[in-house]
């Protein structure tokens, strides 16, 4: 399970070979309830990407649970 997920937003300003790069990377990091810790980074693009797939598999979720087919009889 999911104990704790951290992010934050990095902006390179510049790099050795571009005097100015302004491009914004999420950090993510996630701690599991086995206390083991993973880090990573996207782009906004892949943020965007992960945010609307998310959405969607939840809203399918929601409409496996709302059909009739699927209701638990009390």
């Amino acid at each position: 399970k999911i104990s704790a997920l951290n992010w934050r937003i990095d902006v390179i300003i510049s790099t050795s070979s571009l005097s100015r790069s302004l491009q914004p990377i999420i950090v993510m990091q996630i701690l599991l309830s086995t206390g083991h810790k993973y880090s990573f980074e996207m782009s906004i693009n892949s943020f965007n990407l992960l945010r609307f797939n998310v959405a969607l598999v939840l809203k399918e979720m929601d409409d496996l649970l709302n059909r009739q087919t699927f209701k638990l009889l009390d």
